[in-house]
């Protein structure tokens, strides 16, 4: 299993750090107590393949009260174990942690009645082994919350991730444009196959009907010249909006010229190996 244990001081931006993992396919938990940590993680492992679960992210701080002491020895019995893990430390100055929960109007963990500095300053030398045990170190100072979400994407490769980068959905204009498309493209421009009355019974995924559609030379100029928008933007996509893009390819249909287009699309980025979903959803339709 790929482990992650989240920890740094109060307001440093571990949830937002856990939102982050959870998009990159993580199962994630917020404040485990320590002592619970090897049960979590057995049970995972022993179901991962039932429960789909090889990934998982663990937040642990000072909110775990006396707990939070035992986080050592979770650690150490884990490795005892064989498992390995990474642990990511957040952290931010004082004055920046000072202010943001002034923003936030919310009371340090362990300055309950107190201030915040004082919360602050004990959480930093609990904190102290723990920061020079980590793997990962980030400083959120100066970072806004897109920023860490990059640093995390760069730092924290998306490791095993078998979930698609991008799905490819046909579908007939007729019908309406699925509502959750982020990039729609409109092919009833190219020669439509409906009109041949020997390939209208057949669909997109006929050989007779593809070499009719590609017979006009835009209609592969076309779909590479998609494929290179996509790997222009996937990468930042993923990064900054969500893990994975939605593109749908519309005809008047969605059997013929919509079909053809989406699988010649999906060859051309498996070739640059993309991962792609493919689904045509009015192929069956009449």
């Amino acid at each position: 299993m790929d482990i992650i244990f989240v920890t740094g001081m109060s307001g440093a931006g571990k949830s937002k750090c856990l939102k982050t993992l959870e998009d990159l396919g993580y199962l994630c938990m917020d404040n485990i107590m320590p002592q619970l940590i090897a049960n979590v993680v057995e049970t995972c492992d022993r179901n991962k393949e039932s429960m789909v679960v090889d990934k998982l992210a663990v937040s642990v701080d000072v909110r775990g009260g006396i707990f939070f002491h035992g986080i050592f020895d979770a650690l150490n019995a884990l490795h005892a174990r064989g498992y390995m893990y990474r642990v990511v430390f957040l952290d931010a100055s004082d004055e920046v942690l000072v202010n943001r929960y002034k923003e936030s109007r919310r009371e340090h963990p362990l300055a309950i009645g107190k201030r915040v500095i004082v919360g602050i300053e004990q959480e930093r030398k609990l904190l102290e082994e723990l920061r020079d045990r980590c793997d990962v170190y980030i400083d959120t100072s100066h970072l806004s919350e897109n920023d860490l979400k990059q640093k995390l994407f760069d730092l924290l490769p998306n490791r095993g991730d078998t979930r698609p980068a991008v799905i490819l959905v046909s579908f007939g204009l007729k019908r309406g444009i699925p509502m959750d498309c982020d990039v729609v493209y409109d092919v009833r421009f190219l020669p439509n196959p409906y009109h041949d009355p020997a390939l209208r019974p057949f669909n997109g995924q006929n050989r007779e009907v593809v070499n009719y559609i590609y017979a006009d030379p835009k209609a592969d100029e076309f779909v590479r010249s998609v494929a290179d928008q996509i790997r222009l933007v996937l990468p930042d996509y993923v990064r900054n909006v969500k893990p994975t893009l939605v593109v749908g390819i519309g005809c008047t249909g969605g059997k013929h010229r919509s079909v053809a287009t989406t699988e010649h699309l999906a060859s051309l980025l498996q070739e640059e190996g993309i991962a792609v979903s493919v689904e045509h959803r009015d192929l069956f339709k009449e």
